[in-house]
């Protein structure tokens, strides 16, 4: 058997190498094509709810409960995660969409790493009422069936005030989840 040449043994570990680093690469074309958003969200908010003008159109029609709508809640929260965009040095948050159902929200953000690569995640967020906050806290995230590390993504806790103010004559009494929607009881307010 005749004895390999030293050309024979670099072309083998040249042939090595380009095999070894196609692998590579073919492994991180497909993980970056199954993270990829599954469809295209974005953060725009077209009117955010205001507790306030709930509040009062309540009082003009003598109600002591206001409905916030799934679609209301979604407002509010991508008003939020846009002025909180950047979760990390290198993690920004560019479409959301939520999902309500009573305490327990589904988000489904889009999110870009390292300003070239987007991923969409699923995390799954506990509301509660904390007077005068409705407090949003995330519990936990997923790249498709693939559950995150806790400390990989997380939105960290969103206080969101109710308060009403010293004008308006009725104050947040409790926060009902049920469903897919939000319903704020108030109580009217002594003014001395």
């Amino acid at each position: 058997m005749p004895i390999p040449s030293a050309r024979n043994r670099k072309m083998g570990r040249l042939l090595s190498s380009v095999l070894a680093l196609s692998a590579v690469v073919a492994a991180a074309l497909g993980a970056i094509a199954y993270i990829a958003p599954s469809e295209p969200l974005d953060l725009r908010v077209e009117e955010t709810p205001s507790l306030r003008a709930k509040a009062e159109q309540m009082i003009r029609e003598r109600r002591l409960t206001a409905e916030f709508t799934e679609q209301e809640i979604e407002a509010l929260l991508k008003s939020e995660l846009s002025n909180r965009r950047m979760l990390n040095e290198y993690t920004e948050i560019i479409g959301a969409a939520f999902r309500l159902n009573g305490n327990e929200l589904t988000a489904d953000t889009n999110i870009r790493l390292w300003n070239t690569v987007e991923a969409g995640l699923t995390h799954r967020i506990e509301l509660s009422w904390e007077p005068p906050e409705l407090v949003a806290r995330h519990v936990s995230s997923a790249v498709k069936d693939v559950q995150l590390p806790s400390g990989i993504v997380s939105f960290g806790t969103f206080r969101i005030p109710l308060a009403l103010g010293e004008r308006v004559p009725v104050g947040v009494k409790n926060v009902v989840f049920e469903g897919s929607a939000i319903f704020i009881e108030l109580e009217p307010r002594v003014p001395w």
